[in-house]
Parts: structure tokens; sequence; C-alpha cells
């Protein structure tokens, strides 16, 4: 479409060589006119009236000279008046005409632009979020690491370009009623993406529980930070979930049942990553 138009718009200005041939024709009667201001006109048509009165005093005597009419200066500031104007008016219509077909041009520019700005920012998001969901193994105790892969445990594909990571609810029963809390910590993630406990371990989050081990306690994470980290490709996820009961932390060995959503961000356009787009 864009080339279509500038083809036309060529066109349009293709005229141009009209404009050039009257500036031609002005400069050429310009110069006549330098010419006759000189006297070189002038010496010509005497020369040339001299010659015919000649001649026609040796062939008739007696018939009057023919002469024809002498060209003066207000004459040919006329004529030039005259083409100047003539050019002038032919470039004041094709101006006109190339205004009227850039407007047109510029204003379908316009439309097409706001279309496909609105467009992208309703179908094509520069990132995307989705969430998903982790049961844990039925074997889980805690302060052990269990791994989780996207294609045997989670049947999901790969995700590529990630770069963000939370932790979004949780439900958390266990065996001794003698904890306090877990603290969630997943390999994979970027340091960058996670919290640092008193122990010096990043983790995703302390998840609370219920001192009645016959309960789960579920955990909704309210605030969402943007913890944006350089763009990761994530086909598994190694959990592991320490134990808190105040005093103690670590390997508990304690058996742990529950679930885990995550919500994971994708970068679309990965071009100031300097990243080709996976």
């Amino acid at each position: 479409m864009d080339a279509i138009q500038n083809i036309q718009i060529n066109k349009y200005f293709s005229k141009q060589n009209l404009i050039i041939s009257g500036v031609v024709m002005a400069i050429l009667s310009l110069m006549g006119y330098k010419l006759y201001d000189k006297g070189y006109l002038d010496d010509f048509l005497k020369n040339k009236n001299d010659n015919d009165n000649d001649n026609d005093n040796n062939n008739n005597d007696n018939k009057e000279l023919d002469t024809k009419p002498r060209v003066t200066s207000q004459d040919l500031d006329r004529h030039i008046q005259n083409e100047f104007r003539n050019i002038f008016k032919v470039f004041q219509k094709e101006s006109h005409l190339s205004a009227k077909k850039m407007a047109e041009f510029n204003r379908d520019f316009l439309l097409k632009s706001e279309y496909l700005n609105y467009r992208n920012k309703l179908f094509t998001k520069d990132i995307e979020k989705q969430r998903i969901m982790i049961n844990l193994d039925p074997t889980t105790t805690a302060g052990t690491a269990k791994t989780y892969d996207f294609d045997t445990k989670l049947t999901i594909n790969k995700i590529n370009n990630v770069i963000g990571f939370n932790l979004i609810r949780a439900g958390i029963k266990y065996e001794d009623n003698t904890y306090l809390s877990f603290d969630l910590i997943i390999d994979e993630i970027p340091d960058k993406a996670l919290k640092v406990n008193n122990y010096g371990e990043y983790i995703v989050d302390s998840i609370p529980v219920y001192k009645n081990a016959t309960e789960i306690a579920h955990y909704i994470q309210i605030l969402h930070p943007e913890n944006y980290f350089f763009p990761i490709s994530l086909d598994k996820l190694t959990i592991t979930l320490k134990s808190w009961n105040g005093s103690t932390y670590g390997n508990s060995s304690v058996a742990v049942t529950g679930y885990l959503e995550f919500e994971i961000v994708t970068i679309k356009n990965t071009e100031h990553f300097n990243k080709p787009h996976e």
C-alpha cells in the first residue's frame, strides 16, 4: 500500500517539467529584452530597415515603404510579465494539488498508525502473564528438594523469555503442629527476584501454616512485586520447603502436602535484550 501511494505522489510531481519549460521561456524572453535594452536589437532593426529602403528605392521609387511595427521595451515587459503570470498560475495549481495529495497521504498514514497502535495495545502486548499450579508430590518432606519437570510432572511446554516470577497462592498442611511457617526455595529463579531471610537464604516467600495439623492454611499474596530479571527459559522447578518453628530452621523431615500457584511473566519484545524472540 505504501509503495502504491509513493508511485501516485511521484506521478503528480512529474508535472514539474511544465514549470521548468515556463521558466526557460521566461529566461529567453529576458535575454531578448536585455539585447534590446543594450541597443543590439535597435541596430539590427535599423540595418534591416535601411536595406529594405534601399531595395525599395531601387525597385519602386514611387512606392511607400512597408515597415514592420517596432518592438518596444514596454512590449517586452508585458510579454515577460504575462509569461511569469502564467508560470505562477501553473505553479500555484500544482502546489495546491500536491499539498492536497500529501494531506491525503498523511491522513491515511496516521489512520493506519493509530489502528496498529490500538491493535498492538489490545492484542500484541509487550509482556504476557500466565499461571501454573503445582500440587506437591505426596512424598514431599520439609527440607528435601523435589524437581517438577514441565513435560512430565506438569505436562506443559518449556516457557521462554521469562522475566518475572511470583507466588500467588499456596495451601500447606503438615503432620506436626509445632511449626509456624515454611520458606519456599526454587533453584531456577534468579536471586534478583527473591527475598532473603535472616539465615541468608534466597526464598520466594514464607508460607504460614496453622497449628492444627488437620487443617490446610491458604495463603494469598496481596501485593505482587514487579521483580523483573534478564530473560531466562524454564522447563522445570526445583522446590524445597524449609520449616520454621520459631527457633529451629532447616531439615525437619516433616511430611508436607498442599499446592502452590505461581504467576510467570514473559516478554514478547526482546529487541532491547539483544536476544532473539524464542
